[in-house]
């Protein structure tokens, strides 16, 4: 077995060693913009298929002729380097096409989460000042129930409108204009911009998911897509323009369109795109496309594994998939299910200044980071990075969970968000020594060994500090308990937080279970005599919630706004609750005497 992980982390390191030069910012960073990677694909292999949906596909020259007529759309338009211009529409060509014939002509792409409406939408173009939208008929009928508020939020507004009737109201005409005609009309020529596109210059602005807050629009330069590009088309995917990648994840959110578009631009490898994910769909649809690799977020993956086992899952014709949430209780089993040589998981976020690959193709690890990073002391009690008497930061010992930092220098730039505010929110000062900035991810992660890695420090993704709480004078990490829950057989998907209970210090363990599609019922005792076993007393949780199933974001993140809000109050929740009886040792149906014990502080707890 050594023999073997020496083996194959020899050839892993040869292959990092040969393509560390095309990494490098001077070699393709320095010289590259999001549209040119189209352009040298077009270059080298105009006709041959670059996308393929469900209704049709198309090849790479094809698709720069029709991001060009955006382009040219745009500029007739009035739209000029730098202007932000709102894109709302759902997955497809002529989304992917938008994204380019943008920033063509130099400006910046706002990507808008379609499940959005109303204020948040409104909130989400004015923040980037987008006075022009490109929408289809999705889009447009968000627009339209902003009702004036869009109108009075925009200066001069104007509505690019694709694949919708011509049924425009009166007061409407002055800005909602037919996209279709005027791409019969425009040409499909490159357009003549005065103003060159530099890769330092602003790509996109990607929102955050909004789950605790308004959505914050992150800064994506030229720069940081293509070395996104080139980073998961070589060591994610290890993608070559004979693979095609499986990719039915939102385009508006950075896995989908920076992981999986991205590496195809890149590579010259095709994509196939699906409007949504769906898990009963995927595996056939892999084959029927011959998508070689899949980009994922973990939840799809948890999904799969749910769905029922077919024969021909292990012999799929997908056989590399990179993503990032790919959690360790779920990854050997997702990995030998579907016959997957590699899983290039990573980890990153849009407004980050670094990042970790998972390079050497090793197990239950988001890799290793070219940035400088370091793991310090973070005190739950004061809600801040743990301080020594010097006033600085405190590293953890190999091994140990701690705060995750990025720091912050010329080469590794902090873009930050539009809101210079928001920015500084995210960055620590005077760290290690006076006059030092670190880029503060607000995730927990450790150091972990993962075998013959040439020395190369591997890491592994713990907990989120929003997501972890105390409870009985310890921390308890939800991710943790939910893979733990995770494990016992009746369960498809465990979410863990926190709740207050009146009397009691910190906070109790909470969990919402949904139950696999073949389970009848839960076997309560069972499942209390399994988290007896799995989990020290203090992590147990307290109080069970059956849920039919959870409410996501458009980026299949779990929503737990609403569990967290409802806690364990039965008079809000027609969902079965259950709690544990310090007298039974078990769990026992929550209620109204349990209940009122409980708020009284009467429970013990």
């Amino acid at each position: 077995m050594r023999v073997w992980e020496y083996t194959t982390a020899a050839w892993d390191w040869l292959y990092l060693l040969r393509n560390r030069s095309r990494l490098s910012p001077s070699a393709m960073a320095a010289h590259q913009t999001l549209a040119s990677l189209v352009d040298r694909q077009v270059r080298v292999r105009p006709n041959a298929t670059m996308i393929v949906t469900a209704e049709r596909e198309m090849g790479w020259a094809e698709f720069a002729a029709l991001s060009n007529k955006i382009a040219n759309i745009l500029m007739k338009s009035g739209v000029q380097k730098g202007d932000a211009v709102a894109l709302n529409m759902q997955n497809g060509i002529l989304y992917l096409a938008c994204v380019v014939g943008i920033t063509r002509i130099g400006a910046v792409g706002a990507l808008i989460n379609t499940n959005l409406s109303g204020s948040q939408l409104v909130h989400c173009v004015t923040e980037v000042n987008a006075n022009i939208s490109l929408v289809d008929g999705h889009g447009l009928s968000a627009l339209r129930g902003c009702g004036k508020a869009y109108m009075e939020a925009s200066q001069s507004p104007c509505v690019i409108a694709f694949g919708c009737a011509d049924d425009q109201a009166e007061e409407e005409r002055k800005w909602l204009h037919n996209g279709d005609r005027l791409l019969d009309t425009i040409s499909a020529n490159a357009p003549d911009s005065t103003s060159p596109v530099l890769p330092g210059d602003r790509a996109l602005y990607i929102f955050t998911s909004g789950t605790t807050g308004l959505p914050k629009p992150a800064i994506i330069t030229h720069q940081k897509f293509v070395l996104g590009a080139a980073a998961h088309a070589i060591y994610s995917f290890r993608a070559r323009p004979s693979d095609r990648i499986y990719n039915c994840l939102p385009l508006y959110h950075g896995t989908g369109l920076m992981v999986g578009v991205a590496a195809c631009f890149y590579s010259g490898a095709s994509m196939f795109i699906r409007p949504k994910f769906s898990a009963s769909a995927l595996i056939q649809e892999a084959n029927k496309y011959k998508c070689t690799a899949l980009v994922y977020v973990g939840e799809i993956c948890r999904y799969l594994l749910n769905t029922p086992e077919a024969a021909g899952d292990r012999k799929c014709s997908l056989n590399r998939a990179a993503g990032n949430g790919l959690r360790s209780d779920i990854w050997k089993k997702f990995k030998q299910r579907f016959g997957l040589k590699r899983i290039g998981e990573f980890y990153g976020a849009s407004e980050a200044n670094g990042g970790f690959l998972n390079v050497l193709n090793k197990d239950e690890t988001i890799g290793v980071s070219g940035a400088v990073v370091r793991l310090v002391e973070y005190s739950m009690e004061e809600a801040s990075i743990a301080r020594n008497a010097a006033g600085y930061a405190k590293e953890v010992k190999p091994g140990d969970v701690g705060l995750l930092l990025f720091r912050i220098s010329e080469k590794d730039q902090f873009d930050g968000y539009t809101n210079p505010h928001q920015s500084d929110t995210k960055v620590e000062r005077d760290v290690f020594e006076n006059g030092d900035r670190w880029f503060n991810s607000g995730d927990l992660l450790k150091q972990v060994d993962v075998g013959p890695a040439f020395n190369l420090i591997h890491y592994q993704f713990v907990d989120r500090l929003g997501d972890t709480f105390r409870w009985k004078s310890e921390n308890v990490s939800t991710s943790e308990v939910a893979e733990a829950l995770s494990g016992f057989q009746a369960v498809a998907m465990a979410v863990v937080y926190g709740v207050p209970v009146p009397g009691a210090d910190g906070k109790a363990g909470m969990v919402a279970l949904a139950l696999r599609p073949d389970v009848g019922a839960l076997d309560w005792p069972a499942f209390g005599a399994f988290v007896r076993d799995r989990l020290p007393r203090y992590a147990r949780p307290l109080f069970v919630r059956l849920v039919p199933e959870f409410e996501t974001t458009g980026t299949h993140k779990l929503v737990k706004t609403r569990l967290i809000e409802e806690a364990f109050d039965i008079r809000r929740i027609a969902d079965p609750v259950l709690c544990w009886s310090q007298e039974a040792g078990c769990y026992v149906p929550l209620n109204s005497k349990r209940f009122d014990d409980i708020v009284a502080g009467r429970a013990g707890y």
